[in-house]
């Protein structure tokens, strides 16, 4: 080990560490060697890691935790990241189940005019007596600079199965990330998702995606623009997000049909047969103490959202041209107005509620 606190430099040549322990229930081993390891302030030059884990960690037994790093040179100060063969495996067993975490990073080449590199493929595959799981995650066309960073794809693929539940699908979209003002863009998201449950009345659905997202961390503020379809539904919203510290959200619905009869069990009407409802307790009878509401909550919701609805079917009641408007500020939360069409009349409600003061406001009227 070569050291320089004065200038914050490193260097550690010929590493060979082995270490094994036992940690309450948890037995691990690990070993790492590599020629070469230097750190400077804001820099680091690893040469041929290479890393071994296994163990029993939380009731799960690591039957392989493998990196394998030939080469890595990262310098903040001239932005050159020079990155080859990185290679991840975890193997895990806990009871019946098993999972499977592989990472591949062939190549990444970035400095402050290029970047370039090979396709980075991860996957997960998980099995069980009742489920099992694969999903993967490529990254390919890496292009641009250490400023101005573009990847052509981003692929997701999900192929997952618990009980008779099944999800398969996959996803895709470019991206490209100012680094330098921390804004990133996903502007083309696209994909496809068919979901089997017996929970589901369809018993199936298709659900296609179109997507957009913007993110500006340094601004600290998310836009996304969403349009889907799922059962009798077409939905196109657009959500923002502003102020991470302090969050204020904003979103705008757009649903042409909505039957929530569809996604309810039995009837809605009251079972003939059901017993009685038990009276109300009198002033001081026991259970006065649990008729409050907390509202609390509600102090730290900063809200701005509509919503409309073209058809809407709901306790077998039929309504058109549903509008929403809802906002939430200073422990308040106001729906204003809450109107739809329904039977050649028209509804408009007014709600509120104040957690300030824990009350709730409410007026209607019907024509």
């Amino acid at each position: 080990i070569e050291a320089q606190p004065s200038v914050q430099k490193t260097a550690v040549n010929e590493l060979a560490l082995e270490v094994s322990g036992q940690i309450d229930e948890d037995v691990f081993s690990a070993s790492v060697t590599a020629p070469l390891i230097q750190i400077d302030q804001n820099a680091i030059n690893i040469k041929q890691l290479a890393a071994n884990l296994t163990g029993v960690f939380a009731g799960a037994e690591v039957t392989e935790g493998m990196i394998d790093l030939p080469r890595l040179t990262m310098n903040l100060d001239s932005q050159v990241i020079d990155m080859n063969g990185l290679s991840v495996r975890v193997a895990a067993t806990q009871s019946e189940n098993t999972v499977l975490v592989t990472l591949d990073a062939p190549s990444l080449d970035i400095t402050p005019y290029t970047a370039g590199g090979a396709a980075i493929v991860a996957a997960l595959q998980a099995r069980g007596p009742d489920m099992r799981a694969d999903a993967g995650i490529r990254l390919a066309g890496v292009e641009g600079s250490a400023r101005l960073l573009k990847i052509g794809e981003i692929a997701i693929d999900i192929d997952a199965q618990q009980g008779e539940n099944v999800i398969k699908g996959q996803m895709a979209t470019p991206l490209s990330a100012d680094l330098e003002k921390q804004r990133f863009r996903l502007p083309k998201i696209s994909g496809n998702y068919d979901v089997r449950s017996p929970a589901l009345p369809m018993d199936s659905a298709e659900i296609p995606l179109e997507a957009s997202v913007d993110a500006d961390l340094k601004g600290e503020a998310i836009n996304v623009v969403l349009k889907t379809r799922f059962d009798e539904s077409t939905i196109d919203g657009v959500f923002d997000l502003e102020n991470f510290a302090e969050p204020f959200y904003r979103f705008d619905v757009a649903i042409d049909r909505l039957n929530l009869d569809r996604y309810t069990s039995g009837d809605t009407r009251a079972d003939e047969g059901a017993p009685a409802r038990e009276p109300a307790p009198e002033d001081g009878a026991e259970g006065e103490a649990d008729s409050g509401i907390d509202l609390s909550p509600l102090k730290e919701l900063n809200l701005d959202g509509k919503l409309r609805i073209g058809e809407l079917v709901a306790s077998n009641v039929k309504l058109s041209d549903v509008r929403v408007t809802v906002k939430a500020a200073d422990g308040k939360v106001e729906v204003n107005p809450l109107r739809a069409n329904l039977y050649g009349g028209t509804v408009r409600s007014f709600v509120s509620a104040d957690a300030n003061t824990n009350q709730f406001a409410l007026r209607q009227s019907l024509a």
